[in-house]
């Protein structure tokens, strides 16, 4: 599919320009999921319906936080104005720390209200989009109630919600938990890669539309 954005942060643009030069790295196996997933996509854009994604994992804390952020961005970045997205948990926590410094140092602007036990954050892409990012279950008034895509970004939760009400698409795209790396040496580095790796595999579903 062809960039049509330059409204994003520049940092986040060449960011995204410089993944989709990384799609081989996705495996084969992988791949395949991800086409049915974008397969699903172009079928409700062809039916000139607006695509809700719904990422979700256990605490919302950290992968399905990633997963809500960087679908936002790489539909600005391929110019897909009809996908909306959004993230949930089997549980509510809060969003991790260091998932919002991963964020800030590619270059999202985030601000809000930090105070509390669960913080509510706008996460910033260009000057005049962003997403309200805080930790949810799938049942929050925030989050869409049918026809929805409920992404599944970790095993345990794949598995404690094998159905999802009111989604017209179910689909498993588990991913390491940065979490077990939390006060290590290696904390910073691994939740890059979980969050890159997110990344790649979205900007690829979404360069697959109409293709």
């Amino acid at each position: 599919m062809e960039i049509l954005s330059k409204m994003l942060y520049t940092s986040l643009y060449h960011y995204c320009q410089e993944l989709t030069s990384h799609f081989s790295e996705i495996p084969e196996e992988r791949k395949q999921t991800l086409k049915h997933l974008a397969s699903h996509i172009t079928n409700k854009i062809n039916q000139e319906q607006d695509i809700h994604l719904v990422y979700i994992c256990t605490h919302n804390s950290r992968r399905s936080f990633f997963g809500q952020v960087w679908a936002a961005v790489a539909a600005e970045f391929y110019g897909l104005s009809s996908i909306k997205t959004y993230s949930a948990g089997t549980e509510a926590t809060l969003i991790n720390p260091t998932a919002i410094t991963t964020l800030l140092n590619v270059g999202y602007s985030i601000s809000g209200d930090f105070s509390g036990d669960n913080p509510v954050y706008k996460v910033k892409y260009t000057d005049d989009l962003s997403v309200t990012c805080f930790s949810k279950t799938i049942n929050h008034e925030k989050n869409p109630k049918k026809g929805f895509i409920a992404i599944m970004t970790c095993s345990e939760a794949n598995e404690s919600c094998p159905v999802v009400p009111g989604a017209d698409l179910r689909i498993s795209t588990p991913y390491e938990d940065p979490k077990q790396f939390d006060k290590t040496p290696v904390e910073k580095d691994q939740y890059e890669i979980t969050s890159r790796k997110i990344a790649l595999e979205i900007l690829f579903t979404l360069s697959l539309l109409n293709t």
